[in-house]
């Protein structure tokens, strides 16, 4: 039997991938505890599923469990769950200037909703397309500089080289 978690650190509103497997598991059931409540789903003996862990009292704790030769079988994974800090509003008591913009906040509002959305699509794609989106951005970076410069090609390769070896040493 074996449970694991993608991540290990998150911030609250992060999405978590949850992998296990009970080989000869029956009746298998996959527990939620964030502190506040428990959630119990009845699952395969082998699979994963992602989560978004809204509230957590610092630590979320994944439990697999499963019926195997008679006996009932458990192993967990926990997430430490990190609160997300609150953001203060900021009073302008100079009321509005000519040098400021009335459209400066809308414009921001729209980077912080582009960045939050970025942010959670990166979150759902699978690890292979992560680093093959990776490796093409550092690709298209060193072809971009070594078209001005072109003694940077050797730099550029070497970086991607470093990262490569990176992710295999890290995996």
């Amino acid at each position: 039997m074996d449970i694991k978690v993608n991540n290990a650190k998150v911030t609250e509103g992060d999405i978590v991938e949850v992998q296990w497997s009970c080989p000869e598991g029956q009746n298998a059931q996959i527990s939620i505890d964030n502190g506040y409540k428990t959630a119990i789903d009845n699952v395969s003996g082998q699979g994963s599923k992602k989560f978004k862990l809204n509230r957590s009292k610092g630590k979320t704790v994944f439990t697999i469990t499963a019926q195997e030769n008679g006996k009932t079988v458990s192993k967990k994974a926990a997430v430490r769950v990190k609160k997300l800090k609150p953001i203060k509003a900021k009073v302008n008591r100079n009321g509005f200037n000519g040098s400021t913009s009335a459209s400066a906040g809308k414009a921001r509002e729209k980077f912080n909703l582009l960045k939050s959305r970025l942010k959670y699509s990166w979150s759902v794609i699978p690890e292979k397309k992560k680093l093959a989106i990776t490796v093409s951005f550092i690709l298209l970076a060193v072809m971009i500089v070594t078209s001005f410069v072109p003694k940077f090609l050797f730099f550029g390769m070497m970086a991607l080289l470093v990262y490569l070896m990176w992710v295999i040493y890290k995996k």
